[in-house]
């Protein structure tokens, strides 16, 4: 009997429900209450009463609507309520930076610059979305020349991709990767609630509340999934040739290489922080690169990757061997991977 239901609960029920709500109680109820102190009770009203009848109702009647009782009175309601709201985007929401279509796009670089995974949403009441910039389309805009005084409603993205805050994290991965976006606007009862990022979606909690997403990333090695070869750009290119490249080839890192060897790399991020921090864009990309690159080796597995990932709060990593770059894994190309 435990065996079969343990494992109806693991498999239909999200974890603090099925560790809660069901599975404590379910052993409660039948190891202590029914196991061991109904009978107890029964047999203590039939001893008092000298009554078999009621000794033989109190166990499967008279006790179960009693408990029947407290529940209606102590259990909460929960209907309409959906048991998977716990792995829902709502666990992971960020609270979005929010810019009225005015403002310009250097207030959008400096606002992305100042945040960890910096992702802007245009709205003039702070409540309906009208559009989106992220730091992939400010490097898109740098690289086309776009003065820094335009107006976002000129430049931003719409209308904008979102989904509800009820929305399973599984169906969030799949619409982000069919989309080939970053980020995700999430909506309560229509308004701007927040947004999720890859790196949430496949982050530690993400994955591990998924086993599926767990064993495919297990399965996969590097060199399977890693972009070959990798984008590189001499140690003494500009930032503006930099950016350009990002642009151009549409990636987020690009690999800084003298005589053959890495001597750095540069994100779309390391890009928009300079040009918050009021760099110019003719000066040299190594001066912004980072110096130490996270790297993994071809037959690491890609939950190595999101585990360096995940540890250093980079989206994208390197695939090398004896010091030479093979290729790069970026956090797109685990979604990817994760929504199959």
């Amino acid at each position: 009997v435990y065996g079969p239901i343990a494992a109806f609960l693991v498999e239909y029920f999200p974890a603090r429900i099925r560790y809660t709500a069901l599975s404590i109680p379910y052993h409660i109820g039948n190891g202590i209450f029914g196991g061991g102190l109904t009978p107890l009770v029964a047999t203590a009203v039939g001893g008092a009463t000298k009554d078999l009848l009621l000794m033989l109702l109190s166990w499967p009647i008279i006790w179960p609507l009693i408990t029947a009782a407290i529940m209606f009175i102590a259990i909460p309601e929960t209907r309409g309520r959906s048991i998977w709201e716990e792995v829902s985007v709502t666990q992971i929401l960020r609270k979005p930076i929010i810019l009225k279509p005015a403002a310009t796009l250097l207030d959008a670089v400096k606002a992305i610059a100042a945040e960890k995974d910096g992702f802007v949403v245009v709205s003039d009441d702070g409540r309906k979305p009208l559009g989106v910039v992220s730091e992939r389309d400010i490097i898109r805009l740098l690289a086309a020349g776009q003065p820094l005084d335009t107006r976002l409603d000129q430049v931003m993205k719409s209308p904008v991709i979102s989904v509800p805050h009820v929305t399973p994290i599984s169906t969030a991965v799949r619409i982000m990767a069919d989309n080939n976006i970053r980020h995700l606007v999430v909506l309560r009862d229509n308004e701007i609630a927040g947004y999720v990022s890859a790196r949430d979606l496949t982050g530690e909690a993400a994955v591990l509340s998924d086993l599926a997403i767990r064993r495919r990333l297990a399965e996969k090695r590097a060199r399977e999934v890693m972009k070959s070869p990798p984008i590189t750009a001499p140690a003494d290119a500009k930032i503006r040739d930099v950016a350009g490249i990002m642009a151009d080839k549409r990636v987020g890192l690009v690999i800084l290489t003298a005589d053959g060897s890495m001597a750095g790399v540069v994100s779309e991020r390391d890009v928009v922080k300079a040009v918050a921090e009021g760099k110019k864009l003719d000066d040299k990309a190594v001066d912004i690169a980072t110096k130490k690159v996270v790297t993994v080796g071809p037959d690491a597995s890609l939950g190595d990757v999101l585990l360096n990932m995940s540890e250093y709060g980079i989206r994208h990593v390197v695939v090398a061997q004896d010091g030479k770059p093979l290729g790069v894994i970026s956090i797109r190309d685990i979604v990817k991977i994760a929504k199959l």
